[in-house]
């Protein structure tokens, strides 16, 4: 099976956690993050460890904790996912098929 990042972010939950990632005016931890995107722990560490591997977010360990940051590449395509959420809530508020 293919693991592209299109594939992966064409799902709810990894795409809920690129609007997280972005939004978050704290430090993002994989520990706040699961319950932001309504996963568990475990499914929200594998996706981390996938935008990882796309370059999308860095971690840096504090303590027992590993903080993330989006890339640079993360943060545009984290402003592209927030106006494509933003034009889909747009649709559907407008009358659009739910």
């Amino acid at each position: 099976m293919e693991d592209s990042i299109r594939t992966t972010l064409l799902k709810e939950k990894p795409f809920k956690l690129l609007l997280k990632l972005k939004s978050r005016r704290t430090d993002n931890y994989a520990k706040d993050l699961y319950s932001a995107i309504d996963t568990t722990y475990a499914h929200t560490t594998d996706l981390i460890s996938r935008f990882k591997e796309h370059g999308l977010i860095t971690s840096e360990k504090e303590g027992r904790k590993k903080k993330l940051t989006l890339t640079e590449e993360g943060e545009e395509l984290a402003e592209q996912a927030q106006k494509f959420a933003a034009a889909l809530q747009n649709y559907d508020s407008e009358g659009g098929r739910e």
